[in-house]
């Protein structure tokens, strides 16, 4: 799929040829699009921050806090010619895993158009559009998600893991190695400019 972005005065026009939105305002959200703070339970909170917001249009001012948790990863999907689609993701704290010791996540969706907006001490802010096409590889909790306190998480009891520094990992259900799909909050958020702030906030 292609985004089509032009100049519109002072600030751009985005046009989705798979949606039919043009943003030219920010389109409604109702309840659907409230602020998840992830911060608790995703891992690196306390030495780094990542802010998601979502806009109402490249270098428009408008925007509103969609997601705040700790450590993101961005990689890259495909290769080749086709337009990129990157998985925007954050892992559990903790060193949470599901049963096959995999690490399980906070959150993982993917977007497109993704483009460098600034770095300014460590602070980094890119653009981005929420993919359309990628109905299936939305992972995004609301409010009040922690798998960690669900009743059948338990305790890794291998003994290398207790014998860790840290402490032994928690173990989620495998049916929380990601958060369920959302398809009422995916249609909301479907295509819509994102503004994603990575922040340092301690030493490594």
């Amino acid at each position: 799929m292609e985004h089509i972005r032009r100049a519109v005065g002072r600030s751009l026009e985005i046009t989705c040829p798979n949606c039919e939105y043009i943003w030219e305002e920010m389109p409604p959200g109702g309840d659907v699009l409230q602020m998840t703070d992830l911060r608790k339970i995703s891992r690196g909170s306390r030495r780094c921050q990542t802010k998601v917001y979502l806009t109402d249009g490249f270098g428009r001012g408008r925007q509103n806090l969609w997601l705040d948790f700790g450590e993101a990863s961005l990689i890259k999907r495909g290769s080749g010619n086709q337009p990129s689609s990157w998985t925007f993701s954050s892992y559990l704290a903790h060193g949470a895993t599901d049963r096959e010791e995999d690490s399980a996540y906070a959150l993982s969706f993917c977007v497109i158009a993704l483009e460098l907006a600034m770095i300014m001490g460590h602070h980094v802010v890119f653009e981005a559009i929420v993919d359309p096409t990628q109905r299936d590889s939305f992972h995004v909790p609301r409010p009040g998600y922690n798998p960690l306190l669900h009743p059948d998480t338990v305790i890794c009891q291998k003994e290398a893991c207790l014998k860790h520094p840290h402490g032994a990992h928690p173990i989620v259900p495998d049916s929380f190695y990601l958060p369920p799909h959302d398809p009422e909050l995916f249609e909301a958020v479907r295509c819509r400019p994102l503004e994603i702030h990575l922040i340092t906030l301690g030493s490594y």
